[in-house]
This record gives structure tokens, C-alpha cells and sequence, in this order.
């Protein structure tokens, strides 16, 4: 039985009902966006307390604040058109997004985004200087360990990411689950493994792949659920029929 037929029309109605491209392009940008922004001030806020370990907690924020006021000035729109033009450039993408996680963790390690972030350190760090916020010793010594607050932005979007694509491999886990479960007719685990299926990923970054699968368990689910049935095939039209 061809399980991919399910519903095939119906579910692409909903996916254009629910949430359109432009709304799941939305959803990877704000993604992608709010990990920047966290990398950033990560990144600025270990590297300063390495760098200058005797300065107390208030010197601390008052610089970094100047340093992302100065050189960050614009958020992250430069970081987001660097990810938008490698986006542009992967062959296979249709809908203008992001077909997986895996495409969104190489755009977020491409050269250009490292150099975008030491340019803005830069520029954050002159600035400071100039308005008398970030005295000039310190200044020097912020230049010259750039790389150190280069490092931690690294490592907080590679720690990021890692969280994310853990998810989604705990959703393909549980997909599989349910598929076994499925095969075995055990409903209950059936019903144990939907309900972690649709909480992870109300919580996930959005593609229409994903959204597809999760809507095709869910209605294969319910739709035994209500004929008390494990007894169905699947239509050419992708619809449910209950074999009697």
C-alpha cells in the first residue's frame, strides 16, 4: 500500500490554507534571525569576559551594548541576505525556502558570515572607542582578540544548530516508531507516538516536507481512530476507504 498517496491533494490544500510559502519563508528567517542575534550577543558577552576578566559585570554590558549598538546596528540584515543568496544558489529549491535543516546549517557556516560578523566587531569596537564608551586601551585589546569573540559566535550557532537537528532526528525517530506501530496494530503506541509527533513539531523550524508528513500521520491516525479500524486502502485520489 502506497502510504505516500494519502491525502496527497488535501494535504497540499491545507499546507496552502495553513501556512503558506511566504509564511513558512517567515518562520526559517525568524529562525535563522533569533540564532544570529543570540550567537552575536553569546559571542560578544564571552569574548569580553575573556579578554578583559578583571572589568566588573556593569563595564561588561555597557561595552558590549556599544559594540552591538555600533556595529550591529541594522540587526542582522546583512547576515540574513549572505544566508538568502546561498539559499538562492542551491539547485533543487522551488518554493524560494529551505527544504531541511542540514541546508540551513551549511548557510549559516559559509565564509561570508564570519567575515559579516568581524567586520560589524569592527566596526563596534571603533565606534565605542570614538564616543568614549570603550576607552582606547581597551579598544586595542579588544582589536587584537577579535578571533576570541569570533570563536564564541561559532560555537553558539554550532551549539544551536546541533540542538535543532537533534530535534528533527527525534522526529524521524518517532515517525518510524509510529510506522512500526502501525505495522504491529498496536493503537496505543500508535496514539503515544502522534502526541510526541505533533508537540515536537509545533517546535521546530518550518519546512513543507515536515508539515506534510506530521498532517499524514495525524489524519491516517484519526481516520482509524474513528472507523475502529486498522482495515483501509488508499484511493489513486490519495483519499481513505475503510475495507469492510
Amino acid at each position: 500500500m502506497n502510504l505516500d498517496l494519502i491525502s496527497e491533494k488535501n494535504l497540499n490544500n491545507q499546507l496552502t490554507n495553513d501556512m503558506k510559502n511566504n509564511e513558512i519563508s517567515k518562520n526559517q528567517n525568524d529562525f535563522i534571525g533569533n540564532m544570529f542575534k543570540n550567537a552575536i550577543n553569546f559571542g560578544v558577552d564571552l569574548g569580553l569576559k575573556s579578554l578583559l576578566p578583571d572589568l566588573i559585570e556593569d563595564q561588561v554590558i555597557d561595552i558590549k551594548n556599544s559594540i552591538l549598538e555600533g556595529g550591529f546596528k541594522e540587526g542582522v540584515d546583512t547576515l540574513m541576505k549572505k544566508v538568502n543568496e546561498f539559499k538562492n544558489s542551491i539547485t533543487g529549491i522551488f518554493t524560494g525556502n529551505f527544504n531541511n535543516i542540514q541546508e540551513i546549517n551549511t548557510a549559516t557556516k559559509q565564509g561570508g558570515i564570519i567575515k559579516t560578523v568581524s567586520k560589524g566587531l569592527s566596526k563596534g569596537i571603533d565606534t565605542g572607542a570614538k564616543s568614549g564608551i570603550i576607552p582606547k586601551s581597551i579598544g586595542g585589546i579588544l582589536k587584537a582578540g577579535k578571533t576570541t569573540m569570533l570563536n564564541e559566535f561559532s560555537n553558539s550557532l554550532e551549539s544551536q544548530m546541533r540542538k535543532e537537528i537533534q530535534k528533527f532526528d527525534t522526529l524521524n525517530d518517532l515517525n518510524k516508531k509510529w510506522y512500526d506501530a502501525l505495522d504491529q496494530r498496536n493503537f496505543d503506541k500508535m496514539t503515544k507516538y502522534t502526541e510526541k509527533i505533533s508537540t515536537l513539531s509545533k517546535d521546530l523550524v518550518k519546512f513543507s516536507n515536515i508539515i506534510n508528513e506530521t498532517k499524514k500521520i495525524e489524519e491516517l491516525h484519526n481516520f482509524i481512530k474513528e472507523n475502529n479500524s486498522f482495515d483501509f486502502m488508499v484511493g489513486t485520489d490519495g483519499a481513505l476507504m475503510k475495507l469492510d
